[in-house]
């Protein structure tokens, strides 16, 4: 009824939890390689760069990169039933492992996609169906993955808020990097076979 609910002092968020939370070898593990993920997917996602690769590399129109984000949003609706499912049925680690498996192929696709050729969007428009069909996997998967088995449930707030902390932490340092790493390698040109670096 709005009463404050009496006894919940070892549920705050104070510093002593969010420290107690470094000595968490697991959990640690767990943040770097999520920061891993998130330095790796940030700059290529459709919020970052990727829509500066595809007019200026690809050759993709405006509005041809706005189907590529909704066909990566609208497969996503169709697989996140999907990868709850499989979640709870086989674990948040097997689940975690092929979708990663999957989106490692999301570079590599960007890497083979025809140049300025008519073929390059329908090309870009398979990758975001596969790349859209797998996202859905990852996020239930890391999300499950931590609130079940590496968060203890005695202290939520202080492993939360640290979690919290470090991945806001290198969404907002990926780009950076990605931006230093670009400028860096600004005079690397080049073909590897029929693939262009």
């Amino acid at each position: 009824g709005g009463a404050s609910i009496r006894g919940d002092t070892g549920q705050r968020a104070d510093f002593a939890s969010m420290f107690e939370s470094l000595h968490d070898r697991q959990f640690l593990l767990f943040l770097a390689g999520g920061a891993a993920v998130a330095l790796g997917w940030a700059p290529l996602s459709v919020g970052a760069f990727a829509p500066l690769f595809f007019k200026e590399q690809v050759g993709l129109k405006p509005d041809q990169v706005l189907y590529f984000n909704s066909v990566l949003l609208v497969a996503g609706i169709f697989s996140g039933f999907l990868w709850g499912w499989a979640a709870d049925r086989y674990g948040s680690k097997p689940v975690m492992l092929i979708t990663l498996a999957v989106l490692w192929c999301y570079p590599l696709g960007l890497w083979i996609l025809p140049r300025h050729d008519e073929t390059a969007f329908y090309a870009a428009l398979c990758l975001a169906a596969i790349i859209g069909l797998a996202l859905p996997g990852y996020s239930i998967s890391y999300s499950r993955l931590l609130m079940v088995r590496i968060i203890p449930p005695d202290r939520r707030s202080g492993y939360t808020a640290v979690h919290l902390a470090s991945m806001g932490l290198m969404h907002g340092l990926a780009p950076l990097v990605a931006g230093v790493v670009i400028q860096q390698s600004a005079g690397l040109h080049g073909s590897l076979g029929l693939l262009v670096i």
